[in-house]
């Protein structure tokens, strides 16, 4: 009988998208989902409250929506490692936003933006180059 299989997930992500990528052994980076947060993209001429602007407060939201998520797929053991790559005020909000289960799982994090880089450049800078 083989071992359980160790699956790492790699997140990026920024204020309006994440992306969950798998890395298969000795591959490159595979989709595995995405969320979105369509408001981010949308310009609203809304009031800050409180001194927060909208769209700072609205990127928290996202990272709550991103770290439900997370903690939901931990739960259902869709992975065991994580590594996190993320624009830097962004990976602030999710880091309170996690779960202490999550982030207890979290192997690397990357305080960059690497949303629009492609899936091998994406494991290139995750794991080093395979040779």
């Amino acid at each position: 009988m083989n071992a359980p299989k160790h699956v790492v997930w790699v997140m990026v992500a920024d204020e309006a998208i994440a992306r969950f990528l798998v890395k298969p052994d000795g591959a490159d980076l595979e989709p595995v989902h995405e969320l979105t947060d369509p408001a981010a993209h949308a310009r609203t001429s809304s009031t800050p409250s409180a001194g927060e602007d909208p769209q700072h407060l609205e990127a928290g939201d996202f990272a709550k929506q991103v770290a439900t998520y997370l903690s939901e797929s931990l739960r259902q053991k869709k992975f065991d490692e994580l590594h996190v790559a993320a624009a830097p005020r962004f990976l602030g909000l999710l880091r309170k936003a996690q779960s202490a289960q999550v982030q207890a799982v979290v192997a690397k994090e990357l305080n960059k933006d690497l949303i629009h880089e492609s899936n091998r450049e994406i494991t290139l800078r995750m794991f080093g180059t395979d040779d």
